[in-house]
C-alpha cells in the first residue's frame, strides 16, 4: 500500500501548503469581495469589527425564499413531494422573520420603508406575501418538469484561486442527463441583468459568477460548463407571452427548413469581382476619413468666425441686464434672453452650413486633404474583400453546421417579440386616445385644470372656457392619434404658437411690452460693441414667445390633465379579468401575427440571423483589421506629413504627428467594419435573398398548421390559465452567463485588488451614491457634520459618543448630570446626516438622460432594464478608474513612471461591449497610446497627486436632493481646488458650450456649498474648471461664479415637478407600458444608433436590403383592421437591420 504512494508530489503539495498558510491568507468569499469593493468601510465594520447591522425587509425577504427553497429542495426527489410541502416550509420561514419581528416590536419590518414609498406598511407587506406565493408556484410548476438531478443545495465550496483561500456557498447544483453540471443561483429582486451585463467578472453578479465558475471547475474539473442566474421575479404581460409562444413557432420551422436546404440554393459569389469589391472598401474609407478631417478644419476656423460675426448673449451680460430691473420682471426678462439666444442660435447654425461652400476650391482645405489622400489609393491592402468573400460563401454552404449553433435566434426572437408587443400597444394607445378624446367634454376637462386655471391671473376669466375648448380642438385635429410621439410640453409649445393673445388680460398685455421695450433699448441687446445689429426676426420672435409665456403654462397643465385621463381610461378598460371583449381583442391581434406576410417576413429576419451570424464571424478577421490597419499607418509616410503641415502649421513634428494619429482614431473600429460590409452588399444580399426563399414557404406551412382558429382558442386559454385570468404575472426567468477564457485572470485580478487593500488595511471612509439606502449610514464617520472640528484627531470610529456642544462649538465626550439619557442619544445621532430619502434623487447625467430621451431615461431609471456594455464605454471607464489609481501615487519616487501607468491601464481595462476580439485589441492599442501622451503632456516632470479622485457629493436644492462624482480634485497653495473632469469625446467643446455646460456649475454650487470630502466639507473657492480631453491633450478651462445659478436652480426645479408629475402617475399605472409611452415618449439625438433600445423605438431611421432610408414614425391611418396591423407589424420587423 505505501508503495502506492506517490511521494514526490506528496512533498510538493506539503510544500505549497506550507507556503500558502506562511502567507497569512484572507479566505474571501464572493460577498465579502463585493462589499469591499462597494464600500470598504462597511467591510471593516461587517467582517472585522462583527458591527450588527439594521433590520432591512430586503433582506429578510431574500432570506425566506432562499431558506424556503433550501429546506425543500433538501427533500430528495425520490420521496414524494407536492406544492402543499412547498407552501408550508414558505408559510413557517415568514411567520420565523416577519411574524416575530411584529410580535417583538409591535410593528410590521415594512414600516422602515413605509415613508419612503409613501404607502402603508400592511398593504407592502401583503403585497410581498402574494408575490413570494406566486413566486413559489412558478417554481415549482418549472421544476416539476426538470430532467436534472439535484446533486446539491446550499453546498460550502473551498478552494483556491492563484494562491488565494476562496470560500462561497451555492444555491444549488445541477446535473443534467449529459453528466455534465450547472449552477443555479436564486435571485429574488426585479432588477434584471443580461449576459452581456454579466460577462464582466470583475465586479458585481459578475464576479460572483466567475468565482462559482473556478471553484467548481476546480472541484469537478471541467463538468461544470453552465451559471444559470434564476430570476424569481420577472413581470411579463400576456401579450409578452403570446408574442413569444408564437415567435418560438416561426424560429423551430425556420431552423427545419435551413438544416434541410440544399447546397445548390445557395448563390455563388464568383460573378462578383473581388479586386473591385476592395477598391470599392478602400474608397468608402478614404471618403469618410476625409469627411472627418473636413469636420476638424471646419470646427477650428470656420466656425469660430461665424460665432464672432453673430455672438450670442452670455451669462455674465444676462446677470447684468438682470441687476438693473426689478425683482417681479427678471424671471419674464430671463425667459426673453433665452428666446433671444435661441433665434441667435439657429442663425449661427445657417451661417456656418452656408461656409462650408467655401471649401470646395482645389487651393482650400479640401483640396489640401484630398492630396494627402491619395497615398490612400497607392497602398493595397491585398485580397482581403475577396478573402472575406470566398471564406464566407463556404460558410453559407454549411447551413447545417450554422444552424447548430443555439444561440443564434435567441437575440432576433427577442426582437422581434419586443416589435410586435411595442406595435400592438402603440395601436391600442392610439385607438384609446382618439376615443377617449373624441368624448371628453370641456366642462370634465375644466375640473381637472381648475387648479391651473385659478393659478393663472394673467389670463381672462371669461375666455377660460374657450381656451379649454380651443386646446381640446387642436388635440384632437392634431394630436389624437398621435399623443405618444411628443411630451406633454412639446404639444403645449406646438398649441401655444397657434393660440391668439386674446385670452390675456390687457394688463399683461401692457405691463409686458413696457418690459420688452426696457429690455431692448435701455440695454446693450440692440446692438454690440462692433456696431452689429441684431436680427429684426429674433427680437420678435422672442417677444411673442415671452407675451404667450402664461398662456403656454396653462396649456401645459390642460395637456396633463388629458394625458392624466387618458392613463386613468387605459387602466379602468383593463380589469383584472380577461373579460369576453377582451379575450376578441387578443384573439384578433393573434391572428394578425399568424397572417402569412408577417410570418413569411418573421421567417426572412431568423433567416437571414443565420447568415449574418456566419458573415461577422469571418469578416473581421480577413477585411476590417487590414483595412483599419492600413489607414491608422497612413500619417506614418514622410510625403503625407509634409500636405499635412500645410494644413497644421505652428506644431512640431513629433506633435503633428500624434495630433494626425489620433484623427485617424476617429475613423472608428464600427465605421471602419460597416464601410467594409456595405462594400461586400451585393454578395450579402444575393446570400439573403436565397436564404429568404428557403426559410418562407417551409415556415408559412408550419405556422399555419400550428394557428387554425382552434388552435389560437387553445392558445389564449392555456395563457389565460398560466395567468390565472389576469393581463401581468410574475414569472420567473434563467439568464446564462457564459463561461470565457479571460473569466479566471479577471478574478484573481479583483481577488488581488481585495486582498491588497486588505492587508493595507485601507478602509477609509467615503460617501458614496449608494450609502442613502446603507444600514450604517447614521454612524458612519463620513457623514459626521463635524469631522473638521476633530480633524486629524478623528478615529473612525462608528457611532462615535462625542457629541456637539452650541455653547463651546466643541465636541463633548460622554453624558453629563444634568442631560438625561434620552437628549444624549438624541445629541449623538443629529450629529450625522442622514439622506432624506424622499427627496427627488438627481444627477446631471440623469437629468441630461431625460433631455436627450424620456424613453431611454424610462427604460434605465424607472424600469430599471440594466445597459448594455458598449464599447466607447468601456474604454472610457478604463481611462477614469486608470486616472484615479495613478493620481493617489505616493511612492519612493517623484513621480510614478510611464511603465506604472501603462501596467495600470492593463489592469484596470474593460472588455465588455466589443463585438470582437479584434475590435477590443484595436481599442486597447488606442487605450496604451492615449495613456503615453497623457504621460507626457501632464505627468512627466508635472506630477502632482491629487487631493481626491471620484469626490462624491450630495446636497438638497429646493425638493431636490444632487448627488454626483468628480473626477479629480487638485488642491492650489492659496487655499482654492481646481476640478478636472476627464473627456474621452472626440470631439473639443466650443465655448458656449463650456459656458453653458451645467455639469460644472453643480461641482461649483456643491463646492461652494461645503459638501466636498476631499475638503473636510467646508466651502471653499474654485480657482478652475478644467475639461480634460484626453484624445486632444488638450485643457479648456471654464469660469463659474453666483450668476450661473439661477440658469440652473430654474432648471433642476422644472426637471423635479416633471419628473415628480410623471414619475407619480407612471406607479399609479402599475408600470404599464402603455402608459410609459404616453408619459416618456422617444426622442430623435445624435445617439440613438448606440441606443440599447433602438429597435424599439418609432422614430428609428433603418436601412432596409434595397439601400432605402426610412423613417419610421407614428401616425397611423384610421379603420385599420387586423390584416392591416399585421402589414404594418411586417413593415416594421422587416425594416430592422439584424447586423
Amino acid at each position: 500500500m505505501i508503495k502506492d504512494i506517490n511521494f514526490k508530489s506528496l512533498a510538493v503539495k506539503l510544500w505549497k501548503d506550507f507556503l500558502y498558510f506562511l502567507s497569512n491568507p484572507i479566505p474571501l468569499s464572493f460577498s465579502k469581495m463585493n462589499t469591499y469593493q462597494t464600500c470598504a468601510y462597511k467591510y471593516k465594520l461587517i467582517y472585522l469589527d462583527r458591527q450588527p447591522g439594521k433590520p432591512s425587509p430586503y433582506l429578510a425577504y431574500g432570506t425566506v425564499m432562499h431558506d424556503t427553497l433550501f429546506e425543500f429542495e433538501s427533500i430528495p426527489r425520490g420521496v414524494k413531494r407536492d406544492y402543499a410541502d412547498l407552501e408550508r416550509i414558505f408559510q413557517k420561514n415568514w411567520n420565523l422573520h416577519f411574524e416575530s419581528y411584529r410580535r417583538k416590536w409591535g410593528k410590521s419590518l415594512y414600516d422602515l420603508i413605509a415613508a419612503e414609498k409613501n404607502t402603508p406598511a400592511e398593504e407592502l407587506e401583503k403585497a410581498a406575501y402574494d408575490t413570494a406565493v406566486i413566486m413559489l408556484k412558478n417554481y415549482w410548476r418549472d421544476e416539476s418538469k426538470n430532467p436534472n438531478k439535484v446533486r446539491y443545495v446550499e453546498k460550502w465550496l473551498f478552494g483556491e484561486l492563484g494562491h488565494y483561500h476562496v470560500t462561497g456557498r451555492l444555491d444549488r447544483l445541477d446535473q443534467r442527463p449529459d453528466g455534465h453540471y450547472e449552477i443555479i443561483d436564486y435571485k429574488t429582486g426585479q432588477r434584471i441583468y443580461d449576459a452581456d451585463t454579466l460577462k464582466d467578472a470583475s465586479r458585481g453578479y459578475g464576479l460572483q459568477a466567475g468565482v462559482y465558475y473556478e471553484m467548481c471547475r476546480s472541484a469537478w474539473r471541467d463538468r461544470v460548463d453552465r451559471f444559470i442566474f434564476k430570476y424569481l421575479q420577472k413581470r411579463q404581460t400576456l401579450m409578452e407571452h403570446l408574442a413569444s409562444e408564437w415567435i418560438d413557432t416561426v424560429v423551430g420551422a425556420a431552423r427545419g427548413a435551413l438544416s434541410s436546404a440544399p447546397e445548390s440554393a445557395i448563390p455563388g459569389g464568383a460573378a462578383v469581382d473581388p479586386a473591385a469589391l476592395t477598391a470599392t472598401a478602400l474608397h468608402a474609407v478614404r471618403d469618410k476619413l476625409e469627411e472627418k478631417l473636413l469636420k476638424k478644419v471646419l470646427a477650428e476656423c470656420e466656425e469660430e468666425r461665424v460665432r464672432k460675426e453673430v455672438r450670442k448673449i452670455r451669462l455674465e451680460e444676462e446677470q447684468e441686464i438682470l441687476n438693473e430691473l426689478d425683482e417681479a420682471a427678471r424671471p419674464t426678462a430671463r425667459v426673453f434672453l433665452k428666446a433671444l439666444n435661441k433665434a441667435l442660435e439657429d442663425r449661427i447654425t445657417a451661417e456656418v452650413d452656408r461656409s462650408v461652400e467655401k471649401l470646395d476650391d482645389p487651393e482650400g482645405v479640401r483640396g489640401v486633404i484630398r492630396e494627402a489622400l491619395k497615398a490612400l489609393d497607392e497602398g493595397r491592402v491585398g485580397d482581403c474583400v475577396s478573402a472575406c468573400v470566398k471564406n464566407v460563401e463556404t460558410q453559407f454552404r454549411s447551413l447545417a453546421g450554422a444552424v447548430a449553433w443555439p444561440n443564434l435566434a435567441t437575440p432576433e426572437r427577442e426582437r422581434i417579440v419586443n416589435e410586435i408587443i411595442e406595435t400592438l400597444y402603440r395601436r391600442e394607445i392610439k385607438d384609446t386616445c382618439a376615443a377617449y378624446l373624441q368624448a371628453m367634454t370641456p366642462e370634465k376637462l375644466a375640473r381637472s385644470a381648475e387648479a391651473a386655471l385659478s393659478a393663472a391671473p394673467d389670463i381672462r376669466p371669461d375666455q377660460r372656457p374657450a381656451l379649454i375648448r380651443h386646446v381640446l380642438d387642436t388635440l384632437r385635429a392634431s394630436f389624437a392619434r398621435s399623443l405618444d410621439a411628443y411630451t406633454p410640453d412639446e404639444i403645449a409649445r406646438v398649441i401655444a404658437e397657434s393660440t391668439p393673445p386674446n385670452f390675456l388680460t390687457s394688463e399683461h398685455v401692457e405691463r409686458t411690452n413696457r418690459l420688452l421695450d426696457r429690455l431692448v433699448t435701455r440695454t446693450a441687446l440692440r446692438e454690440d460693441k462692433a456696431g452689429r445689429k441684431l436680427p429684426d426676426d429674433a427680437i420678435s420672435a422672442a417677444r411673442r414667445n415671452i407675451m404667450l409665456a402664461p398662456l403656454a403654462d396653462v396649456i401645459k397643465h390642460i395637456v396633463r390633465a388629458c394625458l392624466d385621463g387618458v392613463i386613468a381610461d387605459l387602466r379602468a378598460e383593463k380589469s383584472s379579468e380577461l373579460t369576453a371583449a377582451l379575450r376578441g381583442q387578443y384573439l384578433g391581434a393573434l391572428r394578425a401575427l399568424a397572417g402569412p406576410l408577417f410570418v413569411q417576413t418573421a421567417a426572412r429576419k431568423v433567416a437571414v440571423a443565420y447568415g449574418r451570424q456566419a458573415f461577422h464571424e469571418i469578416y473581421y478577421q480577413t477585411a476590417v483589421v487590414p483595412v483599419v490597419d492600413h489607414v491608422t499607418r497612413l500619417f506614418e509616410r514622410p510625403d503625407v506629413m509634409k500636405i499635412y503641415a500645410q494644413i497644421e502649421t505652428g506644431l512640431t513634428e513629433r506633435d503633428r504627428k500624434a495630433k494626425a494619429q489620433r484623427l485617424i482614431e476617429k475613423l472608428n473600429w464600427t465605421d471602419a467594419a460597416a464601410l467594409v460590409e456595405e462594400s461586400v452588399r451585393p454578395v450579402l444580399t444575393a446570400w439573403e435573398g436565397a436564404l429568404q426563399g428557403i426559410a418562407a414557404g417551409a415556415v408559412e406551412e408550419a405556422v399555419a398548421a400550428s394557428f387554425s382558429p382552434a388552435d389560437l382558442e387553445a392558445v389564449l386559454d392555456r395563457a389565460a390559465e398560466l395567468f390565472e385570468n389576469r393581463l401581468e404575472r410574475v414569472c420567473t426567468l434563467d439568464v446564462e452567463v457564459p463561461y470565457a477564457p479571460e473569466t479566471r485572470e479577471n478574478v484573481i485580478r479583483a481577488i488581488e485588488q481585495v486582498q491588497d487593500g486588505i492587508r493595507r488595511n485601507e478602509f477609509s471612509t467615503a460617501r458614496g451614491a449608494l450609502c442613502g439606502w446603507c444600514e450604517y449610514q447614521s454612524g458612519c464617520p463620513a457623514w459626521c457634520r463635524y469631522r473638521d472640528i476633530c480633524k486629524d484627531t478623528c478615529k473612525d470610529e462608528y457611532h462615535c459618543k462625542r457629541w456637539f456642544d452650541e455653547k463651546t462649538g466643541r465636541l463633548v465626550e460622554g453624558r453629563p448630570p444634568d442631560m438625561t439619557h434620552e437628549e444624549y442619544l438624541r445629541r449623538i445621532e443629529a450629529k450625522y446626516e442622514v439622506t432624506d430619502r424622499s427627496l427627488f434623487r438627481l444627477s446631471f447625467s440623469k437629468m441630461n438622460s431625460y433631455e436627450l430621451c424620456p424613453m431611454n431615461y424610462r427604460k434605465l431609471y424607472l424600469d430599471h432594464v440594466s445597459p448594455k456594455p458598449k464599447s466607447f464605454f468601456s474604454i472610457g471607464l478604463s481611462f477614469h478608474q486608470t486616472m484615479e489609481d495613478l493620481y493617489a501615487y505616493h511612492g519612493p519616487h517623484q513621480q510614478p513612471s510611464l511603465k506604472m501607468l501603462l501596467d495600470l491601464f492593463r489592469k484596470k481595462w474593460i472588455s465588455a461591449g466589443y463585438r470582437s476580439r479584434e475590435e477590443e485589441d484595436f481599442n486597447f492599442r488606442r487605450g496604451l497610446r492615449m495613456c503615453e501622451d497623457y504621460y507626457e503632456a501632464y505627468i512627466d516632470g508635472a506630477y502632482k497627486p491629487a487631493g481626491a479622485a471620484e469626490d462624491y457629493f450630495e446636497f438638497k436644492l429646493g425638493r431636490t436632493l444632487l448627488c454626483g462624482f468628480i473626477d479629480r480634485v487638485d488642491m492650489n497653495e492659496d487655499g482654492s481646488i481646481s476640478i478636472i473632469d476627464y473627456k474621452t469625446n472626440p470631439k473639443l467643446y466650443t465655448q458656449e458650450e463650456l459656458d453653458e455646460d451645467q455639469q460644472m456649475t453643480i461641482y461649483y454650487l456643491a463646492a461652494r456649498e461645503g459638501k466636498l470630502e476631499s475638503v473636510k466639507y467646508k466651502p471653499v473657492e474654485v480657482k478652475q474648471f478644467i475639461f480634460q480631453f484626453v484624445n486632444f491633450c488638450k485643457d479648456l478651462v471654464a469660469t463659474r461664479d453666483a450668476s450661473y445659478l439661477g440658469a440652473l436652480q430654474d432648471r433642476v426645479r422644472q426637471f423635479t415637478e416633471e419628473m415628480e408629475w410623471r414619475q407619480k402617475v407612471y406607479k399609479d399605472s402599475k408600470f404599464d407600458p402603455r402608459a410609459g409611452m404616453l408619459l416618456f415618449p422617444p426622442q430623435d439625438n445624435k445617439y440613438c444608433q448606440s441606443c440599447d433600445h433602438h429597435h424599439l423605438c418609432p422614430l428609428k431611421t433603418d436601412m432596409t436590403l434595397t439601400g432605402e432610408v426610412q423613417k419610421k414614425g407614428t401616425q397611423f391611418e384610421d379603420g385599420v383592421d387586423a390584416k392591416e396591423l399585421a402589414e404594418e407589424s411586417t413593415d416594421r420587423v422587416a425594416t430592422y437591420d439584424v447586423a
